[in-house]
């Protein structure tokens, strides 16, 4: 058609105000719904019988929708006695414990509103859960920091109250011993695994170094394991070094449970405050060996040896009626000078060692050999009297050629000059008496030729 109008464009309507709100409602709902899955962990409706109706996100806490929607909520909680989903009660953050889905548990903060019907019965509950397991496991966490502080801090205060080492060791073993439970600990050496020390009780027959040898355990690690008779056993090695003990062995009855986490931790501590104060103490005594040992013989230095022989002493003069008290051989070497000159100090040194040696072969472990100083030895012989030490000095005397034999300088051979002075019980000497009484002896078998002995006269009473 001539000069026809072209059909008008189409115009879409304006939306109606119905559509308008409806994308307002939906939008509105998905920001609600965004927020609260940021906010917490599970969304969930309950029907009046407890089973869910309704949960979000899908999966939750490790369970699916499938597995969940009717089924009990209860299901869900790690103890069912305490059950908040029948109380429909409103709830704000209640601690509860819950099952995860795939094992494992979780703790949660739960909060709950009741539903009602248009005449107000409950119907049903609507709920949240967050997931607070870190929080509370960090919450119990400091709180056993708490414990384990308070109670180190009263079983260190009360150890220090001990002056010697080894009450301190025992007085900490007693207090980690009952803060733990434990019905006894030792702490066990490191050579054949034998105990130390030992406090609490241990049931009868049960020995705690064959307990740990008939596990077979690796003595340098942490190890749980049960005892010969079912014992609840924990042992805690020791990183091994100059000192250490083995480590520490706790024990409970029985059929009682085993260690948990928290006590573990405190039986560590105890096995390393235990070796550290063990290490400490050993590094002590050898100090004090070390300072009371002459360097170059092994034997007591001059101190050492006066301090030792003025407490036995003592002791002589303590006793009563008849027997021996002991005596002491003082020991010069003749011709020691013309050698040193001759042949130098190491000739000297390698003769003096040689001295060292014959002494202390030539006495029991209970009697004293010190090196007084230069070419001087001492040894007090312990109850000993003057035949008695007459004969050892004889002995040592007839040895010691063969020990020296064609040491010396030309001509001057090297021999030994002893002096014998006997202490009586029940009379007060001083060392230093006894010691001018023994070297004055000494000195008279010099005068007689050397390379002999010669016996001090007796003390007399005052």
């Amino acid at each position: 058609m001539k000069g026809a109008e072209p059909p008008p464009a189409s115009v879409l309507p304006p939306p109606s105000a119905d559509g308008a709100l409806r994308a307002a409602l939906l939008e509105s709902r998905q920001r609600w719904r965004d927020a609260l899955l940021m906010a917490v962990d599970f969304v969930f409706e309950t029907d009046i019988q407890g089973r869910f109706t309704f949960i979000a996100p899908d999966p939750a806490l490790g369970h699916t929708g499938c597995s969940l929607l009717g089924q009990p909520a209860s299901s869900l909680l790690l103890d069912p006695a305490l059950d908040p989903f029948q109380l429909f009660q409103p709830l704000r953050d209640r601690r509860v414990w819950l099952r995860r889905g795939g094992g494992g548990s979780c703790c949660v903060a739960l909060c709950l509103a009741p539903l009602h019907d248009e005449s107000g019965r409950p119907i049903g509950l609507r709920g949240t859960a967050r997931d607070i397991t870190s929080e509370e496991q960090a919450s119990l966490d400091a709180a056993a920091s708490l414990r384990r502080t308070a109670m180190l801090d009263q079983v260190m205060q009360t150890a220090r109250q001990e002056k010697l080492i080894d009450l301190r060791m025992r007085r900490v073993m007693e207090g980690f011993c009952d803060g733990v439970g434990c019905m006894g600990l030792a702490l066990l050496e490191r050579k054949a695994g034998q105990p130390l020390l030992i406090v609490g009780e241990a049931p009868e027959g049960f020995d705690p170094a064959k307990a740990l040898a008939s596990a077979a355990v690796n003595r340098f690690a942490h190890h749980l394991f049960p005892g010969p008779h079912g014992e609840p056993l924990i042992f805690f090695g020791l990183a091994q070094g100059q000192g250490q003990p083995a480590g520490l062995l706790g024990w409970r009855a029985a059929g009682a449970r085993d260690f948990d986490g928290e006590e573990s931790d405190l039986l560590r501590r105890a096995a390393e405050i235990l070796g550290g104060m063990r290490h400490q103490a050993l590094e002590r005594e050898a100090l004090e060996r070390e300072a009371g040992t002459d360097p170059l013989t092994g034997l007591l230095n001059r101190r050492a040896f006066v301090a030792e022989l003025e407490r036995r002493l003592a002791r002589v003069a303590m006793m009563r009626g008849s027997g021996a008290g002991g005596s002491l051989i003082y020991v010069d070497l003749d011709n020691f000078k013309p050698l040193n000159d001759q042949f130098g100090h190491a000739a000297g040194d390698a003769a003096l060692k040689r001295i060292a040696v014959l002494l202390r072969d030539g006495v029991r472990p209970s009697d004293l050999v010190g090196r007084l100083g230069g070419d001087e030895f001492a040894a007090w012989l312990d109850g000993a009297e003057e035949d008695v030490a007459a004969a050892r000095a004889e002995a040592l005397h007839r040895i010691g050629q063969r020990y020296i034999e064609g040491i010396g300088a030309d001509g001057r051979p090297l021999s030994m000059s002893i002096g014998i002075a006997a202490a009586r019980p029940g009379i007060a000497e001083s060392t230093a008496s006894l010691l001018a009484r023994a070297d004055a002896a000494m000195y008279a078998a010099k005068r007689l030729g050397r390379g002999r002995w010669s016996v001090a006269p007796p003390m007399e009473a005052p």
